[in-house]
């Protein structure tokens, strides 16, 4: 007998359920999650496991995702050169990207006087994505000349592993990696922005898994939101006070564009979804289920 689907669901009955749960990579209570699916009889296709045949997502908010996470940086730098020491208030809501977009270059155009006429210099990692080019796209629009975006992507991390004096000597750091299975070297610590001549006061963790083991940014454990947009290093750091915005839902910042951009993008495979036995993307989401079960201790 098939099983009924149920969309966006967080019961794990014996169904198959389809959302996103954020235990796949080994997440904090990864297993204790996994293994309610597992003991019930259940499947979950994760949406963030949702892929095509080269094994790129079929539909993620990659890019409104970066571009409001590029943008909550540069509003909370602004509140840093504006107000040292106190921490960026609950951000507003907007009706559209526009308005955010207007809103954040008011507070940049603000603090430009205060930081000497110099715009913030931001480093976007993962910028040839699609959340990285929706980070360069808001640091574009909010006005940040393009000589002080630097756009890294695996060129110029590939042969030289972190952490990088590059970020340290930026003022915001947009990270929009893809946060993959297999650890990697971090690409800051809290040795590496403990230097005299740090620059970076703000980091918009976009891909946002501080309790993963292979976080990049191992400088912070807690998530943030938007009534307190950032929040501080967990590890002691010398120097200015660092602020790290890790909101997981950072999308939802500009509801109307991501929610358009995901329906379109995931509604192919929905219409698939009474082939899911058969279905590539289907099976492929299952296959990616099954093995992180056999993994269970």
């Amino acid at each position: 007998m098939a099983l009924p689907p149920m969309t966006g669901a967080r019961d794990c009955s014996k169904t198959l359920t389809i959302h996103f749960h954020h235990c796949f990579k080994r997440q904090t209570s990864w297993d204790s999650e996994l293994s309610r699916f597992s003991k019930a009889g259940g499947l979950l296709y994760d949406l963030e496991f949702l892929v095509d045949d080269s094994g790129r997502r079929v539909a993620a908010f990659g890019f409104w995702a970066g571009y409001a996470g590029a943008s909550l940086a540069l509003l909370s730098w602004a509140q840093q050169i504006l107000h040292p020491g106190v921490p960026l208030g609950p951000v507003p809501l907007f009706d559209s990207a526009a308005d955010l977009t207007e809103f954040v270059k008011s507070k940049v155009k603000e603090a430009l006087p205060v930081n000497n006429g110099k715009w913030p210099r931001v480093l976007v990692m993962g910028a040839l994505g699609r959340c990285g080019k929706g980070a360069v796209s808001a640091s574009e629009t909010i006005g940040v000349p393009g000589a002080s975006i630097l756009r890294w992507d695996l060129a110029e991390t590939k042969e030289k592993p972190g952490p990088y004096q590059e970020i340290t000597d930026s003022d915001v750091l947009v990270n929009c990696v893809y946060l993959g299975a297999n650890k990697q070297p971090p690409f800051v610590t809290a040795e590496s922005l403990s230097g005299p001549e740090r620059r970076l006061l703000t980091i918009a963790d976009v891909s946002c898994d501080p309790n993963s083991e292979n976080n990049p940014i191992p400088i912070y454990s807690s998530y943030s939101n938007f009534e307190n947009p950032t929040t501080p290093a967990s590890a002691k750091i010398d120097g200015p006070e660092i602020r790290i915005i890790s909101i997981d839902h950072l999308p939802t910042m500009v509801a109307r564009e991501s929610s358009d951009e995901y329906s379109s993008l995931l509604l192919p495979s929905l219409l698939t979804l009474n082939r899911r036995d058969t279905e590539g993307v289907w099976t492929r989401a299952e296959k990616t289920f099954r093995d992180r079960v056999a993994e269970l201790p």
